[in-house]
């Protein structure tokens, strides 16, 4: 099994509920695999997509950056996105990752991943949890 294909089936497997198609997920499984060095970093990078999007079409096209858009909206999905400021799957608050290319956005959240600033999500710990989850219950088949 390649490291997208694991990393494809982590997101798969945790988005089931909300019927996202593989195909969907694909680029951006394919995009993590490009970036992390190791199997734990890729899997922690899509923990943290997940935990902060769920891969919510709409915070992955980026329809929430539009104000238009979020002004349509009702309840706390008018504040989505972090009011227009956040990015992409992983809700990066860095321009590079606006309209960005999967690998684009993958490679900032890898960045912010690194630099250990993203302790400070709120999303921090319920990632680091299904992390160690999903590598302790569904380790990499080695062909």
């Amino acid at each position: 099994m390649t490291l997208a294909a694991y990393i494809l089936w982590a997101l798969t497997t945790w988005t089931s509920s909300r019927h996202i198609p593989a195909e969907q997920l694909q680029p951006w499984a394919d995009a993590m695999a490009a970036v992390c060095q190791h199997t734990d970093e890729c899997i922690t990078l899509a923990a943290l997509s997940f935990e902060e999007t769920g891969y919510t079409p709409w915070a992955v096209d980026q329809s929430c950056n539009d104000e238009q858009w979020r002004n349509r909206q009702r309840g706390w999905i008018r504040a989505a996105c972090d009011g227009g400021a956040a990015f992409g799957p992983w809700q990066l608050h860095d321009s590079r990752a606006q309209n960005a290319s999967p690998d684009i956005q993958a490679s900032v959240a890898l960045e912010f991943l690194r630099s250990r600033g993203i302790k400070q999500w709120t999303t921090w710990s319920r990632a680091q949890k299904l992390t160690a989850w999903w590598l302790q219950t569904h380790p990499l088949p080695v062909d």
